[in-house]
C-alpha cells in the first residue's frame, strides 16, 4: 500500500499564485520567464539565465522561489511515502 503525504513547501504556494494570475500573465508576458518569490512577481525576463541571475541578485533562496516560462504548463510534483 502506498500513502501519499501532503507536501508543504513555498514552491507549492508560488505555483498556486502563478495559476491564480495565469490569464493576466499570459496576456501581458507570454513566452517570457517570470520569477515568483516572497508572494509576488519579482520580474519578467527574456531568458531563463537572466531570470535566474536576477533571483540570485535579489538574494532569493533557491528553494523558495519559482522561475517559470509563461504559457508553458507547470510540472506536477508528487511525493510518496511508503
Amino acid at each position: 500500500m502506498v500513502h501519499v503525504k501532503k507536501l508543504e513547501h513555498p514552491l507549492i504556494d508560488h505555483m498556486m499564485m502563478y495559476e491564480e494570475m495565469r490569464q493576466e500573465l499570459e496576456s501581458n508576458c507570454s513566452g517570457k520567464w517570470v520569477i515568483i518569490g516572497d508572494g509576488e512577481i519579482v520580474g519578467e525576463y527574456e531568458t531563463f539565465h537572466k531570470a535566474e541571475a536576477v533571483a540570485q541578485e535579489h538574494g532569493l533562496n533557491v528553494a523558495n522561489y519559482l522561475v517559470t516560462r509563461v504559457g508553458v504548463a507547470l510540472p506536477i510534483i508528487l511525493s510518496y511515502e511508503k
